[in-house]
């Protein structure tokens, strides 16, 4: 029962990273895109709650392939949390469900910004997983 102790630990602490790193700081890229194309910001609480539930099932998603190289991660913490973050990132774009990535459309003049922003919280989610890992 202890060796299923650490990576379940590892998952929760990637999931909860997940709704405030990724679901949190995604809706506030979002209302930063919003004022960088001039736009109207429109939030409602259903959709920051979705935003966060999403997060928080990416951070999930993303933390079994954390438990299982936890210990790559312990070994160098700073480029495995990166390189996890890419990866969860590039799987999550591949499979965006159509109705969040149809928000996108108004920001196609910004698009390298969109995708550079959002990009940064994954990075930082990555890293986080990360020093969990190394204190397991």
């Amino acid at each position: 029962m202890e060796r299923l102790r650490q990576p379940a630990l590892l998952i929760a602490a990637s999931c909860l990273f997940g709704a405030a790193i990724l679901g949190a700081g995604g809706r506030f890229v979002m209302r930063l895109l919003a004022l960088a194309n001039e736009m109207p910001a429109v939030f409602s609480l259903g959709g920051s709650f979705e935003v966060i539930l999403y997060g928080a099932i990416v951070g999930l998603a993303g933390g079994i392939p954390a438990a299982i190289l936890a210990r790559a991660l312990r070994r160098s913490p700073l480029p495995g949390g990166l390189l996890l973050g890419l990866a969860v990132y590039s799987a999550t774009v591949a499979t965006l469900p159509a109705h969040i990535a149809d928000t996108a459309r108004p920001f196609v003049p910004i698009m390298p910004l969109v995708w550079s922003l959002f990009g940064l919280c994954f990075l930082l989610w990555g890293i986080a997983v990360a020093k969990v890992a190394v204190r397991g």
